[in-house]
């Protein structure tokens, strides 16, 4: 989850509360796991927002506008509600703000203010800040000149001053931070041959300019797994398309991969520059120019699957879509022909030899999105071993990933009207087979071949393992995400109320079915994550050595009366608990 500066400005507690007066209020309540409360709140339009490591974020809808809020609980301000800046229109900036906050050009003007001195300088043909730092405060920006050329400047806000570099600029596509080293990675050509363009990173505290890829082709072979073109490998220039690159160059491994123009006028994708090897830039597939090309597929990889690219490509002139998956670890091209294009997600085994392609968001609709669900086996490095691909379902996919062991995987097919369908088979997809059918939503593999799951509002599991699938119950009526910790334990809102609103909020171990109470009255409740942990959601999480584990669950009491006890509580469930 990226990150996001927590900015001064306490949000005003009556602005965001109603009166906790009423018979009865301030009645202690039991709640278990050191539950605090955090903040007093009662409020019918909050929700809990994308959490970040030991930060609370929700946001409320008041003033005709959505508010945006984080709790840090670290730091500090620790148990401090701070508003965003600019999340509320009507809000201005922040006494002492950093500068940097509004940096962002509109219509190629900036506009630039001096904390300090309140001096405000106006700058006209910003394309894009690329960086900035409040110490001075001080610029990196590319602007456009009259001719239309890019050109990078640096400097305070109020002397800019335009940096000489040995290269044209054709596009700026992203920026990187190796090892403390900030720099552009930028499209462009020498002076003398601007239309030659080559791949370029420029470091943006020396404005050292270093080649990646040069203009010209220089050693190439088609890659294992591509299908080679008649025509020679020979090439000039990478393809440079004004607002149409950004997708296609990509950082792959220690590689990139890249879309080249052919000295015969067609287009070819290729990756490298290889170090060693007979070729020094691999040829991965022609593009048709009446295809479209997608590269904007979002995985969450593990492993091998790292060094993984893959592309989607739409031909109007073919019968169908194809998906390109390149393994740079392996050096091979895997050709997957899929009956439609499937959406953007995509997950990996966490062993990384497997990847899933149109998985749908766990939190998307119940009923199945109407694309493909591909599976990629990715090469082991043995003799013959090419890789493979399989559709494991063509439509309707609503849920679909891996067990934790790398051994087997799921999908579930919903369709419009009519019960969903789970299935299960070996993690290559081999000896598929039906669990069960149902109103069944969010499963997921826990531990082993448990396989967990909502049927009809219940919490429930079943062995894969079990050729029977026997249906094991773990609570009713449950409401949220539940959240998986450790072995057997999750934690889960149960026994839901649809006139009050609320459930019950516990920690059950799903073997046992015991449960135990964190909070009753709870509307709404979510995991923050420990600091520098990644995204474990739906993922064991294994302790430190030698440092016990805990998770910090957030939740919203609400009661049926208000009460000083409605409000945002932190719970904080130990590996101690878990026995």
């Amino acid at each position: 989850m990226s990150g996001r500066a927590a900015h001064s400005g306490l949000f005003a507690l009556t602005a965001l509360t109603t009166a906790l007066t009423a018979c009865g209020s301030g009645t202690p309540v039991a709640r278990g796991y050191g539950s605090r409360e955090v903040l007093p709140i009662r409020d019918s339009t909050f929700l809990f927002s994308d959490p970040e490591a030991q930060t609370i974020r929700f946001s409320i809808y008041s003033d005709g506008g959505s508010r945006e809020a984080t709790i840090n609980l670290l730091g500090p301000d620790a148990g401090q509600p701070l508003v965003d800046a600019g999340a509320d229109a009507d809000a201005g900036p922040a006494v002492g703000s950093d500068p940097c906050d509004s940096v962002t050009p509109n219509n190629q003007i900036l506009t630039l203010t001096d904390p300090q001195t309140g001096q405000q300088t106006i700058l006209d043909g910003v394309v894009e800040v690329l960086e900035c730092s409040s110490a001075g405060p001080t610029l990196v920006l590319l602007r456009v000149d009259a001719s239309g050329a890019l050109t990078l400047w640096s400097g305070p806000f109020a002397a800019v001053q335009q940096v000489p570099l040995s290269i044209v600029i054709t596009n700026v596509l992203y920026g990187a931070n190796h090892k403390g080293v900030v720099s552009a990675v930028v499209l462009g050509g020498l002076p003398a041959q601007p239309d030659a363009v080559g791949l370029f990173s420029i470091d943006l505290g020396s404005f050292a300019v270093t080649q990646l890829i040069p203009p010209t082709l220089g050693t190439a072979a088609w890659a294992s797994g591509a299908a080679a073109g008649t025509s020679a490998l020979s090439s000039g220039s990478l393809l440079s398309v004004p607002d149409a690159i950004e997708g296609l160059v990509f950082p792959v491994s220690a590689q990139y991969s890249y879309e080249r123009t052919m000295t015969d006028g067609s287009m070819v994708m290729f990756a490298g520059t290889f170090p060693s090897g007979p070729a020094s830039e691999l040829a991965l597939f022609g593009v048709p120019p009446s295809a479209i090309v997608d590269p904007t597929l979002v995985a969450s990889r593990a492993g091998a699957a790292i060094a993984t690219q893959e592309w989607q490509v739409e031909d109007s002139a073919g019968p169908q879509v194809t998906l390109f998956v390149w393994d740079d670890g392996h050096q091979q091209l895997i050709s997957c022909p899929l009956p439609g294009p499937t959406n953007e997600e995509a997950v990996s085994s966490l062993d990384g030899t497997k990847i899933l392609y149109g998985v749908p968001s766990i939190f998307g609709p119940t009923v199945g999105l109407q694309e493909p669900l591909a599976l990629v086996s990715l090469p082991t490095g043995s003799p013959g071993d090419a890789g493979a691909c399989t559709i494991l379902a063509p439509t309707n996919v609503a849920a679909a990933g891996f067990s934790r062991d790398s051994s087997s995987v799921f999908w579930l097919i919903a369709p419009e009207t009519g019960d969903a369908t789970l299935w299960t088979a070996a993690a290559d997809g081999t000896g598929a087979r039906v669990i069960g059918q149902g109103a069944i939503t969010q499963p997921r593999y826990t531990s082993g071949t448990e396989l967990e799951f909502e049927l009809g509002g219940d919490l429930v599991w079943v062995d894969t393992a079990d050729r029977s699938s026997a249906l094991h119950y773990i609570v009713e009526k449950v409401f949220g995400t539940a959240i998986d910790l450790q072995g057997s334990w999750v934690v889960i809102g149960h026994d839901f109320s649809t006139q009050d609103g609320t459930g019950t909020l516990s920690l059950v171990d799903r073997d046992a079915g015991t449960k135990h109470l964190i909070s009753a009255d709870v509307e709404l409740y979510e995991e923050i994550p420990a600091a520098g942990a990644g995204d474990g959601l739906f993922v064991n999480s294994t302790a430190d050595s030698g440092v016990p584990k805990s998770w910090q669950i957030a939740y919203l009491v609400r009661g049926r009366n208000p009460s000083p006890q409605d409000g945002i509580w932190l719970a904080t469930i130990g590996e101690s608990d878990l026995q």
